[in-house]
């Protein structure tokens, strides 16, 4: 479990990450056919979750300053929005 999320074992909390994105992998698509990634945002790992929207704007934001909201899902960090930081 990564170290942000250590300290509030069990709570379902929203945690902030501030960097790029040094690592996009495509995943197996969802049942529905909708792509997922795996991304890397300051060696922190993060995966879209399945169905989201937010899967097709991941390789928008490669190689620029991004503001990621993730929280733990079935024990993975999960994407919840990204903000394009100027």
């Amino acid at each position: 479990m990564p170290a942000l999320f250590k300290q509030h074992k069990g709570i379902k909390t929203m945690r902030t990450i501030i960097g790029t994105f040094s690592n996009i992998k495509r995943l197996n698509n969802s049942i529905n056919g909708n792509p997922r990634y795996m991304v890397t945002i300051d060696g922190v790992d993060c995966y879209t979750a399945p169905d989201s929207m937010i899967a097709y704007s991941i390789t928008n934001h490669r190689d620029n300053l991004v503001c990621v909201t993730v929280k733990m899902h079935y024990n993975k960090l999960t994407i919840q929005k990204i903000e394009h930081i100027a």
